[in-house]
């Protein structure tokens, strides 16, 4: 479409258009790749899950076989002491607290990407919408005002009532 446009400005205006037209389609081809990554970060957070409840189920029994409460006498559950008095439960254990930090990182990234694709779509995609509306706008108000001006310098008539006005003959 450009290259018919002869009007410098014209052609600017256009070049900007078609510039933020560019721009909402990386934004809606990044959009759909978010929600990709998002229901595949979405399984592996479930995946997380599961194996962090396959880990306690089997690490929490060991640990309260020790009877040893979480600080009861200054001991508590992990350190020094009990792994080295209770190494199953403490290997179970770690092997339990490794799986939540798992699950803690999968769910930070779920939120990451749902914020990202809340911020494409609540904020940048509007923005860029809008942009592209007034742009439109604005180049369609220059190309009536060119297609105005070409009017009247075909149609030479106003030019008479012009001079008749500037004598106050009418």
């Amino acid at each position: 479409m450009t290259d018919t446009i002869t009007d410098p400005f014209e052609l600017v205006l256009q070049i900007e258009l078609e510039s933020i037209q560019d721009e909402i389609r990386a934004v809606q081809q990044r959009l759909q790749g978010l929600e990709t990554e998002q229901r595949e970060a979405e399984d592996a957070e479930g995946e997380a899950l599961s194996h962090a409840s396959a880990m306690h189920a089997y690490a929490d029994p060991l640990v309260l076989a020790t009877r040893i409460e979480e600080s009861r006498y200054g001991i508590i559950v992990g350190d020094t002491y009990f792994r080295t008095n209770h190494p199953a439960a403490a290997a179970a254990l770690g092997q339990a607290q490794a799986a939540d930090v798992a699950v803690q990182r999968a769910s930070a990234h779920v939120i990451k990407l749902a914020a990202l694709r809340d911020d494409y779509l609540y904020r940048l995609l509007p923005h860029l919408n809008a942009a592209l509306d007034t742009k439109q706008k604005e180049l369609e108000a220059h190309r009536q005002t060119q297609q105005q001006a070409r009017a009247m310098s075909i149609d030479r008539s106003w030019q008479a009532e012009f001079i008749r006005k500037l004598r106050g003959e009418a």
